[in-house]
């Protein structure tokens, strides 16, 4: 079992590095404000926690659980893939803009403003679910909170910095179509 969880994260893992590879985006990072940090520690939590918990047998991987699990990760890199990739130079880990930054508005980006968080998201939830982990559902938790932290930042200071962002923000959804 930990074989198989060790595949599917290196799968997510390579998928997801190819799509900033292939997005052309710089990549010198200004700011790292606390916001990151809410959303990369959960983020290495989810991916290790899985590990830990099979190897100490606290985790109960069922069928069910690992065809769902599975499923909600590579969603998870199909709209990390289309969404840095769409983003191309605009795309940064960092809530700031550069030079030649720009409003995306097209693509999954006319539907909702966040596929990458949206994906991580997926992806929290998908990998423990995989594992059958108890203990990284902490982890995701945490996650999600640090999910809404940083996109409530995000959108201020792009509204404040990025024309066009906050007429985008009014036509447009933050997560999920349909779900303001």
């Amino acid at each position: 079992m930990q074989s198989a969880y060790i595949v599917l994260i290196v799968a997510y893992t390579l998928i997801d590095r190819a799509a900033f590879a292939v997005s052309g985006a710089p990549t010198t990072r200004a700011r790292r404000e606390w916001t990151f940090w809410a959303v990369w520690v959960p983020y290495l939590a989810c991916f290790a926690g899985p590990i830990a918990e099979l190897a100490l047998g606290t985790a109960e991987p069922r069928t069910p659980g690992m065809v769902a699990g599975a499923l909600l990760v590579a969603a998870a890199a199909g709209l990390r893939w289309v969404g840095v990739t769409t983003l191309g130079r605009s795309f940064s880990a960092s809530v700031e803009t550069h030079d030649g930054h720009r409003l995306v508005d097209t693509g999954i980006f006319s539907v909702i403003r966040h596929p990458l968080y949206l994906g991580l998201a997926l992806l929290y939830i998908g990998l423990p679910l995989f594992a059958g982990a108890r203990w990284t559902w902490i982890a995701v938790a945490l996650g999600m909170a640090g999910l809404v932290a940083r996109t409530l930042a995000e959108e201020r200071w792009l509204a404040g910095e990025l024309p066009g962002y906050s007429e985008y923000m009014r036509r447009t959804k933050r997560l999920v179509p349909g779900v303001r």
